[in-house]
């Protein structure tokens, strides 16, 4: 019945599977005959056998049963999870903000498209303000590229070309 229940769900002894001295695989000794018995065993799933390390047991004279200890030793691999990571917001391109001509421009298209409606609630006024800002430094600053880094060159791109238009 035991076996039967076992091979149904596809159990097995991790016992058998590990070659260790005869002491470590027994877990109990008759008192009178001294002969050495396995009553305690420990089932695993036949593919989870893979992750066992060893089974054995721990004999000691500090416990107060004829019982020994069995013990398996096991390797886990915690499974990822794997996250959606969601698309931000558009960053926009800082650097052009030093640039005169394009600062100007999104002044004068802020001070046009931004309306100051004060008779809506403060985080109405703020989602407006926060919304309006984005949206025009967006279109007149450019959305930034996708590298991490800051690029020298790009930043600096207001003080290099006179020079490059002089040396040619």
């Amino acid at each position: 019945m035991i076996l039967e229940l076992c091979t149904f769900h596809e159990l097995c002894v991790t016992k058998t599977y590990f070659s260790t001295k005869l002491n470590h695989r027994v877990s109990w000794r008759h008192p009178r005959s001294k002969h050495f018995h396995q009553l305690d065993h420990v089932l695993t799933r036949r593919r989870s056998l893979k992750h066992v390390l060893v089974t054995r047991t721990y004999h000691s004279a500090d416990s107060d049963t004829d019982n020994s200890l069995v013990c398996r030793m096991t390797r886990l691999k915690l499974k990822t999870f794997h996250c959606i990571k969601r698309e931000g917001k558009p960053r926009i391109y800082v650097s052009k903000t030093q640039w005169p001509q394009l600062s100007n421009d999104f002044i004068s298209r802020f001070t046009v498209t931004f309306d100051g409606n004060y008779s809506l609630t403060v985080f109405y006024q703020w989602n407006n303000l926060k919304f309006t800002t984005h949206t025009i430094a967006l279109v007149t600053f450019g959305k930034k590229k996708g590298t991490s880094q800051n690029d020298w060159f790009e930043a600096n791109l207001e003080l290099l070309l006179p020079l490059f238009e002089a040396k040619r």
